[in-house]
């Protein structure tokens, strides 16, 4: 039995929505066994209906397979596939490799010259259920910044990196609604104080509304700010980056701006608004949520002190 034989046996046995014996190749980043795929089936490699998350391009470079990437890199430059792959963000593979923060993958994409924009979603998707979650979640972040300031250092524009998704509303299909993601806003959730305030010194907007954090963009809150985000997951670091780096806009009326649900930045710590999806070891937790309420009550105080009148805090959803 060849080995392209015993990976198309283990998809028969176990088949699965999504897979296929060509992505378990790929995820093995076995270049052989692709080598051999391809010249079987060289009409089955690149599909031009299949979803992007299906597109093996996509595959390689989300899972950081660098040798079965290159392959693929060469066979679709030689079959004028194009690299961009289909989507309502007009996705590059520069941007999938951020999103799940593959330092290795992002540096050969640089090498080549096409690190030409910052991504504004450098996330990954967090995996409840993967036992070792909280270990290997510190070293993810820390590349996601590297990979910040990578892009940032060879002139990527933090301005390019706004991005909009337009879509029909729900209850009016007639009238489209537009969707604003920025890349402070997408990194907030847990970047660090220098690169927080770096993004802001390369021109991010500190007070651009965007579409909230998390779901499906029909789902989500509107006119979110930065400090929301930063706020909901609890990053002190990130919150005091924003409020240091405020510009004509004082302290205390960022921490007053809503969303479209009339949600103010405290609102979103006190309802633990990314659920299970923050950034934080466990024993982080509770002086991270502790300190995030302390800073933004006392700007509301200031504010409050300075307007003659009180503000309602939800002390309700404490």
């Amino acid at each position: 039995m060849t080995d392209l034989e015993k990976y198309e046996q283990l998809f028969d046995e176990n088949p699965m929505e999504g897979s296929s014996p060509l992505r378990l190749i790929i995820e093995s980043n076995d270049v052989a066994t692709l080598h051999s795929y391809i010249k079987k089936y060289p009409e089955r490699v690149f599909i031009r209906e299949a979803m992007a998350y299906y597109n093996p391009l996509f595959v390689a470079t989300a899972d950081d397979r660098l040798d079965v990437l290159r392959v693929l890199l060469d066979l679709a430059d030689s079959n004028g596939v194009q690299l961009q792959l289909d989507g309502p963000w007009d996705t590059s593979l520069l941007d999938v490799a951020c999103e799940g923060a593959q330092l290795h993958t992002v540096k050969f994409f640089a090498l080549l010259s096409v690190a030409y924009s910052l991504r504004s979603d450098l996330c990954y998707s967090p995996d409840p259920s993967t036992g070792g979650r909280k270990i290997w979640l510190q070293d993810e972040i820390a590349r996601s910044e590297e990979i910040l300031c990578m892009l940032l250092d060879r002139g990527a524009s933090v301005r390019d990196a706004v991005r909009s998704y337009k879509f029909p509303d729900v209850e009016q299909d007639e009238k489209p609604m537009s969707l604003t993601a920025t890349a402070l806003g997408r990194a907030v959730s847990r970047a660090s104080y220098k690169l927080a305030s770096r993004l802001i010194a390369e021109g991010a907007d500190v007070h651009a509304r965007q579409y909230g954090w998390g779901g499906h963009p029909v789902t989500a809150v509107r006119e979110v700010t930065a400090l929301h985000v930063a706020s909901g997951y609890w990053n002190v670091q990130g919150i005091k980056a924003l409020l240091d780096n405020c510009g004509e806009v004082k302290p205390a009326d960022m921490v007053s701006m809503r969303d479209t649900a009339g949600r103010i930045p405290l609102h979103w710590a006190a309802e633990n608004i990314c659920f299970d999806d923050y950034y934080l070891t466990d024993d982080e937790i509770a002086s991270q949520i502790c300190d995030t309420l302390e800073l933004l009550i006392q700007r509301i105080r200031k504010r409050s002190t300075s307007k003659t009148k009180m503000v309602q805090l939800p002390y309700s959803l404490l």
